[in-house]
């Protein structure tokens, strides 16, 4: 375990032909070379996948309690049926191999991993050319695991632009599928996760949500508690689509319309926060010593990492809201002496001010997230040369069974990138770069080390 003490030692030696391997759609061809698993005999290689779906299932996925979360919890299940097709075990071991050979840094597996990759690629790919077989579970499952496996690999600035966009076609699949196939607990938590991924991309491409996807979520009302706050927050995120493509499309154009539009879709997003129950609250504690892991002087302890998601989700819309408010009031305040939008200074200050405590927010939430890391990964090492900072103690939050430190993890990339985007301080902002940092190096989720080197560049991302 840890035989290369840096990173990009690891992947030198694991990825010196062809390191781009965040695929870019279903149907392209992909050309990865098909190394040997070096080192390893073929008689361990079996053992080995179970191993590496072990640890993926315990360290990458949620467990299967209370409400719907919807994301992996129902993979066990898949796993230990005896009917699970080769198209989604082949892919379930690909992804943990890399989950696996990134975390403990083992380049042959990644190899291996590889290999597994671009067999699952064209074995989805035949699935996806029968009717029949593109509505499967199994099929839906596949593609929503090559998204994981973009985010564990993503490698450079276009392969972060790549990873939001890892549910495409899944709309034509719900329009095949219809609604009856929606009913039992492993299918409505993947419907919660494939309709969550089609909202993250509708916000990333500024599209509006597919009526097809509406329409689903509707269905599904029936089965769910549509008093949960996520779900709740999903309604409003469907407004936000809309009214980002609305000002793309120029049906919004003129600034008072975009303006009144924007804070009155801010006050649902408010409202929200407002009547989240007990139970979702967070505590702000006030730091009396410094830590690197907390940027100012607090820090945020959530319940667990699941309402923490919710929250940095719920900021990061309101983000996009109050740009959008800024930039148009800036417009105004540049072009009219008197201003047609009454309190347009006041406004423009109020948003600006608000999107710093947004960003600040966000970043009072990493704490808890490296803090359980560190925990974790203090359990398993053992080599005194790796020199970790010091995790916070969080007494009053329950214990991670639910929600891993490294399942939570994944919700939390594109909050603290928005964050350091925003952010008008360079301290701020390189704090977030070092904070990506370490938790890459913990989790060996490459997405993290590429979001902090976008950062670090001041590049911009292209949907």
């Amino acid at each position: 375990m840890f035989q290369h003490r840096d990173i990009q030692d690891f992947e030198r030696f694991a990825d010196q032909e062809g390191r781009e391997i965040c695929s870019r759609g279903f149907s392209g061809a992909l050309s990865l070379p098909h190394a040997p698993l070096i080192g390893l005999p073929k008689e361990i290689v079996q053992p080995m996948n179970d191993r590496a779906t072990d640890f993926f299932l315990s360290a990458h996925t949620f467990r299967d309690s209370g409400f719907i979360r919807g994301y992996y919890e129902y993979l066990p299940g898949f796993r230990s049926d005896p009917k699970t097709d080769i198209t989604l075990s082949t892919t379930l071991n690909a992804v943990a191999l890399t989950a696996y050979a990134y975390a403990f840094q083992y380049p042959d597996l990644l190899h291996e991993a590889r290999r597994l990759f671009v067999s699952a690629l064209h074995l989805v790919n035949n699935a996806l050319s029968s009717s029949q077989e593109a509505i499967k579970d199994s099929t839906i499952i596949s593609i929503m695991l090559f998204g994981t496996f973009s985010i564990l690999t993503c490698k450079s600035q276009q392969s972060l632009s790549d990873c939001a966009l890892h549910s495409g076609g899944t709309t034509t699949i719900i329009k095949l599928r219809g609604y009856r196939q929606w009913k039992t607990r492993s299918q409505l938590q993947l419907l919660q996760q494939l309709c969550s991924g089609i909202l993250q991309k509708c916000i990333y491409k500024t599209i509006r949500v597919p009526r097809e996807v509406i329409e689903l979520r509707r269905h599904a009302e029936t089965y769910l508690d549509t008093n949960d706050p996520a779900w709740k927050l999903s309604n409003v995120i469907i407004k936000l689509a809309a009214l980002r493509a609305d000002i793309k499309e120029l049906l919004l154009c003129d600034h008072f319309s975009i303006v009144d539009a924007a804070m009155k879709l801010d006050a649902e997003f408010t409202s929200l926060e407002q009547e989240m129950s007990v139970q979702w609250h967070f505590e702000t504690v006030f730091t009396k010593e410094q830590s690197e892991l907390v940027f100012g002087t607090y820090y945020h302890v959530y319940p667990d990492l699941w309402e923490a998601s919710i929250w940095n989700s719920l900021r990061t819309c309101r983000l996009l809201l109050h740009e959008e408010i800024a930039n148009q009031l800036k417009d105004v305040l540049l072009l009219f002496p008197q201003p047609p939008i009454s309190n347009a200074a006041a406004n423009y200050q109020l948003s600006v001010t608000t999107i710093q405590q947004l960003s600040l927010d966000i970043c009072a939430s990493v704490p808890q997230y490296s803090s359980q890391l560190l925990l974790h990964l203090r359990s398993l090492l053992t080599a005194k040369e790796y020199v970790m900072p010091e995790p916070l103690h969080f007494p009053n939050t329950p214990a991670t069974e639910k929600i891993p430190s490294t399942a939570g993890v994944y919700f939390l990339f594109w909050p603290l990138l928005r964050a350091g985007q925003v952010t008008e301080s360079e301290v701020q902002r390189n704090w977030v770069i070092r904070q990506s940092r370490l938790i890459g190096r913990m989790t060996g989720i490459q997405q993290a080390f590429t979001l902090a080197n976008v950062l670090e560049r001041g590049e911009e991302l292209t949907p």
